[in-house]
């Protein structure tokens, strides 16, 4: 058994850093796009992201039985590791996948790499809004204190993500992000094996 106010903070710290990642995956994304397509397309990206949370988050709605309270740490655990490794091959796919405006003759071909984008972005902020709601939704902490976390981690994410592409590169920016939620992960799983309380 784990003390509540540790409980607490490694609970929040989990969600803090998923918040965190999803905002800095968001930013990043939209610097690659702008480079492997047109740069007015970048803003692509949040459009994604903002569609993929909220896909994870109507998962989590219609399928609430799967999800009960008293799993929520172990939920999230699988859900934030599932998190990191979406986004580790995310990048992979993404840095390989070449996107083209194409005239008639390649229109199928076209649709076809733009539906491939968009499973590949689709992924990671699809487990991102399934852990945000869960969070939201299923904890034993009042609502305002994880709403707050919640929004101070993505203004960190919004910050920290200019410190990280200062020092490398846009693919070893999203191999990190892939990292930190996996560190997420670590927080909660420590929690989901001891007990919160």
């Amino acid at each position: 058994m784990i003390h509540h106010s540790k409980a607490k903070l490694l609970f929040l710290l989990g969600l803090f850093l998923i918040c965190m990642c999803s905002l800095m995956l968001q930013i990043i994304e939209t610097r690659i796009l702008s480079v492997i397509s047109y740069y007015h397309l970048a803003f692509f990206s949040i459009s994604i992201a903002m569609f993929g949370i909220t896909a994870g988050s109507l998962f989590v709605y219609f399928r609430e039985r799967w999800f009960s309270p008293e799993r929520l740490f172990e939920n999230l655990v699988w859900i934030c590791s599932a998190f990191a490794i979406a986004v580790e091959l995310s990048t992979l796919l993404l840095i390989s996948t070449v996107v083209m405006i194409a005239g008639k003759s390649e229109f199928l071909m076209m649709v076809l790499l733009w539906l491939k984008l968009i499973v590949i972005l689709v992924a990671p902020y699809f487990f991102a809004g399934m852990a945000i709601s869960l969070a939201l939704t299923r904890s034993p902490w009042p609502v305002p204190l994880v709403y707050t976390v919640d929004l101070v981690g993505a203004a960190t994410g919004c910050l920290v993500v200019l410190a990280v592409l200062t020092f490398v590169d846009s693919v070893s920016a999203l191999f990190f992000v892939g990292a930190v939620g996996a560190l997420a992960a670590i927080f909660l799983h420590r929690l989901a094996v001891h007990g919160p309380f």
